[in-house]
């Protein structure tokens, strides 16, 4: 007989999981937590968005596994740009007046109570925006912002793009030179 679970200290029922799946998603989940955990802290200051846009990779990942998808990328990279499109997506939605390109100078938002510029996420995504124009190629802007933001290497770049090492470096050589001319 089946009861209904009332928090009587009886787990409720859960969906069995394929145990090659849980092998799989354990694994990818050792490469990409810590990875991503460390960049979304740099793209965003309050604790909180940050715990959140990490489980939302992580869920992510778990479905991805799950549905037997193959990643056609290095799973680091495919894990960079969920998070980076969950973080712009939260801030949109956490400040309507971000999306129409205005910050009032007291907002208080994502501000994390040990971290000291309350604005810091949102402005960090400002200087993406003003780097991706000072070097103006689409490539050479994702090698940048991989390298940088996403602290892919070089070889994991590469495979992401479809590109060698070698045209890795040197695009990532010609967008650090245009980057070196943004002033702020």
């Amino acid at each position: 007989m089946i009861t209904k679970y009332e928090g009587d200290g009886v787990d409720p029922p859960t969906q069995a999981i394929h145990p090659k799946v849980m092998a799989r998603f354990t694994e990818a989940l050792k490469e990409v937590h810590p990875r991503i955990d460390h960049v979304v802290a740099r793209m965003v200051r309050d604790r909180h968005l940050r715990e959140d846009i990490v489980q939302h990779v992580d869920i992510a990942l778990y479905l991805h596994i799950k549905r037997d998808d193959a990643f056609r990328e290095p799973i680091i990279a495919w894990a960079y740009v969920v998070a980076k499109n969950k973080a712009i997506s939260e801030f949109r939605r956490l400040a309507p007046e971000v999306a129409a390109g205005e910050l009032p100078e007291t907002s208080r938002l994502f501000q994390d109570p040990h971290a000291g510029d309350p604005t810091a996420g949102i402005a960090f995504f400002e200087l993406l925006q003003d780097v991706e124009r000072a070097i103006a190629d689409t490539r050479q802007y994702k090698v940048w912002e991989m390298t940088h933001v996403a602290q892919l290497t070089g070889v994991e770049i590469g495979r992401s793009l479809g590109i060698s090492a070698a045209t890795v470096s040197r695009d990532l050589s010609r967008a650090m030179t245009k980057a070196s001319n943004i002033e702020h």
